[in-house]
């Protein structure tokens, strides 16, 4: 496993009795918390970067462990048209999920994808400044004994279990695309990330994709932007190698650390924003009473 930094990150804490996690648009940033549901906890790690060229960050993490959500989002189109996208499917999302609580966990997040989207495409409408500006995202809402993931764009989600580290996601890239239609991908194209879906593309709602996992205790699950996975350098996009990151990081490897290795190895390959989440499932008894109801 790659050594974490020599100065470490101080991980901020002192939300997580409040609960809720929401990075700031700048520098770097760092936090834990823990997610409860029923007798399952779920504890996180999140941590993110501008990266060595830009003086904000388009990224952005965000935990509700009221809502069981967790959230990481990569806005684009220029760091002021792209920090707002991001702020907005932050808050857009939130509050579309908090107003749904009790519906079918896929058809929640989907809803508040798409209201996101509508609502990045109103607001480049009404200022030219953010005309262009979109967000990939991924979302994981936490159940008893699940997880149910949701995706637009290139934000991707690692499941780590028994020692192993597997990609659950797909991106929605031009490559990809092109190999669902059997069709060649051009070599002035294969390394590139030419997203051919996110929030904010178009008018019509966005196609997401939705997936629930089953999950056992000391599973580990990794969420992150392309700038963790894909970091880019100034020779174009190198592919990160997460599971063989995380290959030797067993199961009493702190999150914290397997989130200061993931960032440490893409901001030596790379310049951009770089988010990730690392989340460790645990059983951690009954629930208190009150939340037996």
């Amino acid at each position: 496993m790659t050594e974490p930094p020599a100065d470490p990150p101080a991980y901020d804490d002192s939300a997580a009795s409040a609960g809720a996690l929401r990075s700031p648009p700048t520098g770097r940033w760092a936090g834990c918390t823990s997610i409860r549901a029923g007798a399952w906890r779920i504890d996180i790690a999140a941590l993110t970067d501008a990266g060595p060229v830009r003086r904000r960050n388009e990224d952005a993490v965000a935990v509700l462990p009221e809502l069981g959500l967790a959230l990481v989002i990569d806005g684009y189109h220029g760091m002021r048209a792209g920090v707002a996208a991001t702020t907005t499917t932050v808050d857009v999302m939130t509050a579309e999920l908090a107003a749904s609580v009790g519906q079918p966990a896929g058809a929640r997040l989907i809803t508040a994808f798409r209201a996101a989207s509508h609502a990045i495409v109103r607001a480049a409408a009404a200022d030219d400044a953010r005309q262009g500006s979109g967000a990939t995202a991924l979302a994981a809402l936490f159940e008893p004994g699940a997880v149910t993931i949701a995706h637009i764009g290139e934000c991707r989600a690692y499941l780590g279990r028994g020692g192993a580290m597997t990609a659950v996601t797909r991106d929605h890239d031009l490559v990809n695309l092109l190999a669902d239609h059997g069709q060649p991908v051009p070599e002035a194209y294969a390394h590139s990330h030419v997203i051919v879906r996110s929030l904010g593309m178009s008018a019509v709602d966005p196609d997401v994709e939705v997936q629930t996992l089953a999950l056992a205790p000391g599973d580990r699950l990794i969420l992150c932007t392309d700038g963790i996975h894909s970091p880019t350098g100034g020779d174009g996009r190198k592919a990160l190698d997460v599971a063989a990151i995380c290959a030797g990081a067993h199961g009493e490897t702190p999150r914290t650390a397997v989130a200061d290795a993931l960032l440490t190895t893409a901001m030596l390959q790379g310049s951009d924003n770089a988010t990730v989440l690392v989340a460790e499932v645990k059983l951690a008894g009954f629930p208190p009473p009150g939340d037996l109801a």
